[in-house]
């Protein structure tokens, strides 16, 4: 994630939805020059025990010398916890969504390719992507939804950019912001088109399991959307 008060400011960075490349593009323009070194070698000393203070303690320290002073992968609920619901009030926040379909297909074939992921041996030995599938849909996984909205499931975060339309809604989000954006192509996966992975059963399970998300963000299988409610896109 990041968070800057001086541009008043949020990203909550779901996995696998084009979030390293959206950091990578933003931190320029969010870090205070000349600082931002200090908040890897605090995180680097904290890591090696070298460095011993309370977890919050250390998080305000980092955040005196960092933009994103808590783990990237922090949902909109930690952000609010730690830094007060307000700031979703007042801040411009922002989160990449992605069809669930295509969602689950990125996923897989970013464990494969990553020999030091925790699950990429667990993966790895599934025959085929629906074998795959199949033991994912029966775990307690991760929805999009769990990365933007509070403990009583209403939504924190007040912006939505589409993966699958994201140059037309990142110059939406320049615009918004008064700068360009570029992207650069990072942690990307060689594979086939989502839809080429699935049989009718295999979509079903993704259906079933992820159905929160795909009521909310108005996905259907093909990649065609409904429109998302006004109070979640740029204004």
């Amino acid at each position: 994630m990041i968070l800057s008060h001086r541009h008043r400011f949020i990203f909550v960075h779901v996995f696998k939805n084009a979030g390293t490349s959206f950091r990578r593009a933003l931190l320029p323009r969010f870090r205070s020059p000349g600082r931002e070194g200090v908040g890897v070698v605090l995180h680097l000393l904290q890591k090696k025990g070298i460095l011993k203070v309370r977890s919050g303690s250390y998080y305000r320290l980092l955040a005196r010398w960092s933009v994103q002073p808590m783990p990237m992968h922090s949902t909109a609920l930690q952000v609010a916890n730690f830094y007060g619901e307000k700031v979703f009030r007042e801040y411009c926040s922002v989160a990449i969504v992605r069809n669930p379909w295509d969602w689950q297909v990125s996923h897989y074939h970013y464990i494969l390719k990553m020999p030091q992921h925790r699950e990429h041996k667990t993966v790895k030995a599934f025959p085929s992507f629906k074998e795959y599938l199949r033991w994912r849909c029966r775990k307690r996984v991760a929805r999009q939804l769990d990365f933007v909205v509070d403990e009583h499931g209403d939504c924190l975060v007040r912006n939505f950019l589409r993966f699958e339309y994201l140059g037309e809604d990142i110059e939406s989000l320049s615009h918004y912001l008064g700068w360009p954006i570029s992207l650069p192509r990072l942690n990307q996966s060689e594979h086939l088109r989502y839809d080429c992975y699935y049989d009718e059963e295999s979509r079903g399970w993704v259906a079933d399991r992820f159905q929160e998300d795909i009521k909310f963000l108005g996905y259907n299988f093909d990649n065609s959307v409904t429109p998302l409610p006004p109070n979640l896109s740029l204004e």
